[in-house]
């Protein structure tokens, strides 16, 4: 499975790069790339500095109540938002500097032999955008099934620089789910299982022991859903009927009236006093006196 995702990225890139010519390519893979290795480099920095202030969630699922995978998952959406902060910049700038015009007229005027060139440089932006894609679907938390062997393996150990600066987080995703899927999580006992996660992202340089400190108390989590109580008065099928029971009410209300207003117009001297007070005799018996006074 993960290997077909991984052919179809590759495919896409070579149609990519044979459409749009080696000058375009070579500047989205310089781009990309370092944003990547300045991203790798300081997103640990700049999450130790907002771990303190993140929220973190008590997650669904297996990880219901492991509230320390917030520490990966944190690590690698600042990565990624750092990648795209830097790829619009470089941008802007390269726009300010006229570059990218000039990379342009260069697609436009690309011929055959800039396609090809194009279609095999695509391989290696290819490679990194795979990259950052199996840093996200391989974060333990995802359950996707089977996101290992000998190509996963290559991608994540051959990218220069955001490899081994990232080395650690991905290096850590394999123990995490095992410690999920284990027989120890449960209501019981997954507060041990948290507590081994915590020591395991320690170890392998995710996070240091003084920033667990400083967030010890949000790393405390709860298998058991809150179920949020309602209370009510009174049912939906009683509050209708209520809700008839006075339109209707206010309607034969209006009818007496307006048959009142008749008679006060003349138009009931045809009928029959007798006719007249049939139905509500206590009604009309009101009015009538009403009307002598």
């Amino acid at each position: 499975m993960i290997n077909i995702l991984l052919l179809i990225i590759f495919i896409v890139g070579i149609i990519l790069g044979y459409k749009y010519g080696v000058h375009v390519i070579l500047y989205s893979f310089v781009m990309i790339f370092i944003s990547m290795i300045i991203s790798s480099f300081i997103s640990k920095y700049i999450c130790d500095l907002l771990y303190k202030f993140l929220p973190f969630f008590n997650l669904n699922g297996k990880s219901m109540g492991l509230k320390s995978l917030n520490i990966l998952i944190y690590r690698v959406v600042i990565y990624l938002f750092l990648i795209l902060l830097f790829v619009v910049l470089i941008d802007t700038l390269s726009n300010k500097l006229k570059i990218k015009g000039r990379l342009v007229e260069h697609m436009v005027e690309a011929s055959k032999i800039s396609q090809i060139i194009g279609a095999i440089t695509s391989l290696f932006l290819s490679f990194i955008v795979s990259f950052n894609i199996l840093l996200i679907i391989g974060l333990p938390n995802i359950n996707i099934k089977n996101i290992e062997g000998k190509y996963v393996d290559i991608v994540y150990s051959k990218v220069p620089f955001a490899s081994k600066n990232l080395s650690s987080v991905y290096n850590s995703y394999s123990e995490v789910k095992e410690l999920i899927n284990s027989e120890e999580n449960n209501k019981s006992t997954y507060k041990d299982v948290n507590d081994q996660i915590i020591k395991l992202l320690v170890s392998n340089n995710v996070i240091s022991e003084d920033k667990i400190s400083s967030i010890e108390n949000k790393l405390v989590g709860t298998k058991v859903k809150k179920i949020k109580k309602t209370t009510t008065t009174q049912s939906e099928d009683e509050e209708y009927e209520d809700d008839y029971d006075d339109e209707e009410f206010e309607d034969e209300q209006m009818d007496d009236y307006e048959e009142y207003d008749d008679y006060e117009d003349g138009e009931f001297d045809d009928y029959s006093e007798e006719d007249y007070y049939e139905g509500d005799e206590d009604f009309y018996d009101d009015m009538y006196e009403m009307d002598e006074k």
